[in-house]
């Protein structure tokens, strides 16, 4: 009988509750790896195997991940030689990554955050110290994954080898987001009228994603293009600010929704012109992914890590540091035809980021590993 390679998954996201960026890949991976045989033990604040720690995550930054992690390690133990290999998403404080036959996916890291000045500076300052020396920690025969090339450049500042690095970028489900045939009348369904130019966002409102700086460019845009509409979606800690700011602006312009299902979103998308992201900071944004699946031209800021929308020509890069240049730009671009770049967005996912694709790569990783 072939035997049935059996992982452990670790993570401190796992939808539904946490429908974020590390939840989402960890569970779109691992149901595909199960669909191609492979056996998949899921440790998670919220299950489905497995539930472990997580009153803290969310609550207390590092100490609710280290609360995670130590809690991984008291049930596991001695058990971690019953899998074939480990996959861990972002860990810290853990004892199991001195184990061998490790795979360590990092989405972001805390020396990024820090390097653009992300606040409390004291807190990411302490943070990026503590993985560092975490990382120190991991067996030199582990194994790491960077989810974007400037999270790979991270992994290498945090004294990882260069060698020991893969970039394994994220996917998306390209049959779930894709371009609608009836637009129009979905866009009715969510209140929207015909007439409106619908730009979306879809994100965590906290400092990185720069929520207060878009919706300051969005109000000049929208004195320009008065049918112009900014639809924000995401919770954070800059919510309640972030509704303030757009009434006390553009009322009219701006809807700022707060956390909506999933279900919604996928509404939502193939409903919209166009996308947006002001972050100063991102791994590689499952956001938008799943908008240019769907067909939409993106508007992004001037980081490394949004370079994907320049390489495949389907949309706009400007620096949202300067808001009126920004407000320009944003004009100019969506007063013009980009459906080109909507075709673009979406042959470019196709080809390089369906989740057949990335999960090739990780059964090709999880092989290597177990053959240590």
């Amino acid at each position: 009988m072939a035997h049935i390679m059996k992982i452990l998954v670790c993570a401190t996201e796992y939808p539904p509750k946490h429908s974020s960026g590390i939840g989402n890949v960890v569970y779109n991976i691992s149901v595909r790896l199960e669909e191609s045989g492979v056996d998949c033990y899921l440790c998670t604040p919220d299950g489905p195997d497995k539930i472990v720690g997580g009153g803290l995550i969310g609550r207390l930054g590092v100490i609710g991940l280290l609360d995670y992690w130590q809690k991984v390690d008291l049930y596991f133990g001695q058990k971690y030689d019953d899998f074939d290999a480990l996959w861990y998403n972002n860990p810290l404080f853990l004892r199991g990554i001195e184990q061998e036959k490790v795979l360590i996916t990092t989405h972001t890291t805390y020396q990024g955050a820090l390097s653009i000045k992300t606040t409390p500076a004291l807190y990411y300052e302490i943070a990026a110290r503590a993985e560092k020396y975490c990382y120190g920690r991991v067996n030199k025969c582990a194994s790491f994954v960077g989810v974007d090339p400037k999270v790979c450049k991270e992994l290498e500042n945090l004294g990882i080898d260069k060698w020991r690095i893969q970039y394994i970028q994220n996917g998306v489900d390209t049959k779930a987001y894709a371009p609608s045939s009836k637009k129009e009348e979905s866009r009715l369904g969510l209140g929207f009228s015909s007439k409106d130019l619908i730009i979306l966002s879809v994100g965590r409102l906290t400092a990185a994603k720069r929520p207060l700086e878009l919706i300051r460019t969005f109000s000049i845009v929208a004195k320009g293009v008065p049918n112009a509409k900014l639809i924000m979606v995401g919770g954070g800690e800059l919510t309640d600010e972030a509704k303030r700011l757009a009434n006390a602006l553009c009322p009219n312009n701006i809807q700022v929704l707060g956390y909506v299902p999933d279900n919604m979103i996928l509404k939502l998308y193939p409903s919209a012109d166009y996308f947006i992201i002001a972050s100063k900071y991102e791994g590689q944004p499952l956001t938008l992914l799943e908008a240019m699946s769907s067909g939409l031209p993106c508007i992004v800021s001037e980081i490394p890590n949004l370079s994907m929308v320049a390489e495949a020509k389907c949309g706009l890069v400007t620096d949202f540091t300067e808001i009126h240049k920004a407000a320009a730009a944003i004009l100019q671009y969506i007063q013009q035809d980009n459906s080109e770049h909507a075709r673009n967005a979406r042959e470019y996912v196709l080809e390089n980021h369906d989740w057949s694709i990335i999960v090739q790569r990780y059964i090709e990783e999880f092989n290597r590993i177990a053959r240590h």
